[in-house]
């Protein structure tokens, strides 16, 4: 996030110190929601999957709101911080103001209903950036869109604990310096920190919204290589189990009964000693999916210390993480339609552990 024109004033607003929205009796949240509000209705679909409302039932709820926040804008704007460091400050204290509820897109009310509205954190990524040098590789460029191939360590986008040094950051940086301060990227899909390889990301709104459609509806193949712990009984096989938060570690997602649809395919290449070197295939997208799955048939990737697995011994010169690259790309362009297919090779972290596990010390 980095500093914000005028024109952005309204959004600025908007994202750091939350709205007022009036939810008319009959109508689609949604649709009330993309009728007040500076974004699009897909983008508030995806918003509306966090909890983002607050219920208001006194005009004093609001009146007090009022009063809080700007008493807190003003002490931060006499100590001249940066747009950005407001805006978070604001955030942190919305978020432990109001009590949030989650609405679905479709939800309706038989009566006019008042909400307290502030986007999730995942707004920030495709409005403010702060631009920062990184090293990228592009394996791809045009006029739409970036192909990259991420090194493991690095986080995507920025986020709580996270907000400087991300790819997103680099990729601005990158473009402001190629094209203008007029760019922005937008980022089409997210691998972990500790996961190396191929990802998209958009440089119109238009490219990234046809290529998250494609996504929807399963029409970009992704296709991962990985090494997972202990000996593997079949060669072959599908894993289809819907993934929520684990109970017993927020950090973390499980198999569980109200999770949303996941599905993995697992084809064994090599079987060692005390793993497996293995491709996933990604029928869906979700948050940690091969990790978790895996994990749920007690293997966990090689260095997934998060899902179970074990610690590397002293002697062991791997980086700290999973042992998950993201192998081949194929989609179809969003503007010319053209049939894509990219590949990377096994970084040096990989391959290095390749040889570890061929001579059974991990």
């Amino acid at each position: 996030m980095g500093e914000i024109s005028e024109n952005d004033w309204e959004l600025q607003k908007i994202l750091g110190q939350g709205q007022q929205v009036l939810l008319p009796a009959g109508v689609r949240l949604d649709q009330a929601l993309a009728q007040v509000l500076p974004f699009s209705r897909s983008e508030i679909t995806r918003f509306l999957k966090a909890p983002c409302l607050a219920p208001l039932k006194q005009p004093s709820e609001l009146r007090s709101w009022q009063a809080e926040i700007a008493a807190l804008t003003g002490k931060l704007e006499e100590q001249q911080l940066p747009a950005a460091s407001i805006l978070q400050e604001q955030r942190q204290l919305a978020l432990a103001y109001w009590s949030w509820c989650a609405r679905k897109p479709s939800y309706k009310s038989d009566k006019d209903e008042l909400y307290f509205f502030l986007p999730p954190l995942a707004a920030l990524d495709n409005y403010f950036l702060q631009a920062e040098y990184l090293p990228l590789n592009i394996i791809y460029e045009d006029e739409y869109l970036l192909v990259l191939d991420k090194e493991k360590g690095i986080v995507v986008h920025p986020a709580a604990g996270n907000w400087h040094h991300t790819l997103l950051q680099g990729v601005l940086y990158y473009l402001q310096n190629k094209e203008g301060d007029n760019v922005k990227p937008y980022l089409v899909h997210r691998i972990d920190k500790d996961t190396s390889g191929l990802l998209i990301v958009a440089k119109t709104k238009a490219a990234q919204s046809r290529l998250q459609a494609d996504l929807q509806v399963h029409a970009v193949k992704r296709i991962y290589r990985a090494l997972a712990e202990g000996v593997f009984s079949e060669s072959k096989f599908k894993i289809q189990g819907a993934l929520g938060r684990d109970s017993r570690n927020p950090l973390r997602k499980a198999i569980v009964p109200d999770g949303k649809q996941a599905v993995t395919h697992i084809t064994l290449l090599k079987q060692y000693v005390n793993c497996a070197y293995v491709e996933a295939s990604l029928e869906t997208g979700r948050t940690h999916q091969i990790r978790a799955h895996l994990a749920a048939l007690q293997h966990p990737l090689v260095g997934d210390v998060l899902y179970g697995a074990k610690k590397f011994p002293a002697a062991v010169n791997l980086p700290a993480g999973q042992c998950l690259h993201a192998r081949k790309l194929e989609f179809t362009h969003p503007i010319t339609l053209e049939k894509m297919a990219f590949l990377s090779p096994l970084p040096a972290y990989f391959n290095s552990a390749l040889q570890l596990a061929e001579n059974g010390i991990i």
